[in-house]
């Protein structure tokens, strides 16, 4: 099943259905296939009972498995799973190539409008830095899915990205003129 591959990933990479991954994979996709709505809590000890809750691989299979079409209302109501197993650069990284292989491959509805509002979602919770979004988003890869997928995804993160860009310089302006606002408080005081 694809949606359960993790790419060239070096983390115990093993795609076998025994792995720990394959299993935690399939395990949310029987569950959602059964018409159940996990609960983060759930997913969470699921993911602690295979011993791959700290895993950044994890991470990449989670959005493989637990989120679809609806991803940004998804992202919302597991944000505290994602905000306990989001812990570094890696895992970020792990969770974009989740995305690659979620709108890339299983989901190509995703591509045009669902990944800039995925991304958002996550930026809103605080689990995605915007230097490694950036930087993803200007690094064409294949390590997840072909690189011709890699560029689609990533053009579809352009809106988001130029609004990141956009906040980002609007905050440096801010920032200019209160450092001008001091000054001219300063001066006005004597100082």
């Amino acid at each position: 099943m694809s949606v359960l591959g993790t790419g060239n990933d070096d983390e115990e990479g093993d795609e076998d259905e025994s792995s720990p991954y394959s299993q935690f994979g399939t395990w949310i996709l029987e569950e959602r296939e059964a018409g159940r709505k996990l609960s983060a809590a759930e997913v969470y000890r699921k993911a602690q009972e295979l011993d791959i809750e700290k895993k950044h691989t994890t991470l990449q299979v989670l959005f493989q498995a637990l989120v679809r079409e609806k991803a940004a209302a998804e992202i919302e109501s597991y944000a505290p799973l994602l905000l306990k197993m989001v812990t570094s650069e890696k895992h970020q990284k792990s969770m974009l190539g989740g995305i690659e292989r979620l709108a890339g491959l299983e989901h190509p509805s995703l591509v045009p409008i669902g990944v800039p509002k995925i991304l958002m979602a996550l930026y809103q919770i605080d689990v995605l830095d915007e230097e490694v979004v950036q930087q993803w988003g200007t690094h064409i890869s294949k390590k997840y899915v072909d690189k011709e997928t890699s560029k689609r995804v990533r053009k579809a993160a352009a809106p988001f990205l130029e609004w990141l860009k956009q906040a980002e310089s609007e905050d440096e302006d801010e920032d200019d003129e209160e450092d001008e606002d001091e000054e001219d408080g300063a001066a006005a005081n004597g100082g």
